[in-house]
């Protein structure tokens, strides 16, 4: 069983499995979901990458079952393929649902060495002001807002200069977060600036001088 309990945790706190399922359902008579399956392979690259052919005997192997509730023989190499099949056409709604889970879950920032936390985290944030705290939540839930916007349109494009808004408001918190920590620590705010979600662009601050 090893690490298998921890993975399913971060899936169910980040919903991985309905957001696949809600981007591609199955119909009802369908033993297992495409969001149920995507969760497995996730397990199975962290705990003991195997080829599709081999997927199922891992899962007998991991408790699967007990653990995701999915029986090792239903995670054949055919019910992989068309899990992936249908899922390939989505790359940039996973991408951002999963983003927007993440942010939700665990938190608009990240260090180095700790992972991603909350503004007010007292064990891994700066001692940042209730000012910029309050600045660092509305604008991560504008991205959330957006975000659901386009998921809920799936129009490639449409909301493309409303990120690029988001990006460039989110730089001043961004760069006040910096002057806060001081010069000892850099800070880097990162963001879709040109185009879509796969197009990040990044600017660096260490304290006041942008690098």
């Amino acid at each position: 069983m090893a690490a298998l309990p921890v993975v399913a945790d971060f899936c169910r706190r980040l919903d991985i499995a309905g957001i696949f399922d809600r981007l591609c359902p199955v119909r009802e008579v369908a033993r297992v979901s495409h969001g149920e399956v995507v969760e497995a392979l996730i397990a199975n690259r962290l705990t003991a990458p195997a080829p599709l052919e081999h997927i199922a005997a891992w899962a007998g192997e991991w408790a699967v079952e007990e653990v995701f509730g999915i029986e090792a023989e239903t995670l054949n190499d055919d019910r992989i393929a068309r899990a992936l099949d249908a899922i390939a056409p989505e790359p940039e709604h996973i991408t951002g649902s999963v983003g927007a889970a993440a942010i939700s879950a665990f938190g608009p920032l990240c260090s180095d060495g700790f992972g991603d936390f909350f503004p007010d985290d007292p064990a891994a944030a700066p001692a940042l002001s209730d000012g910029l705290v309050a600045a660092l939540y509305a604008w991560a839930k504008s991205i959330d807002a957006t975000l659901d916007l386009h998921l809920r349109d799936r129009e490639a494009g449409r909301y493309d200069a409303q990120r690029e808004r988001l990006f460039h408001e989110g730089a001043e918190p961004a760069s006040r977060v910096a002057h806060e920590a001081g010069p000892a620590r850099t800070v880097t705010h990162e963001g879709p600036a040109h185009g879509g979600l796969v197009a990040l662009t990044s600017i660096t601050w260490q304290g006041d001088r942008q690098l």
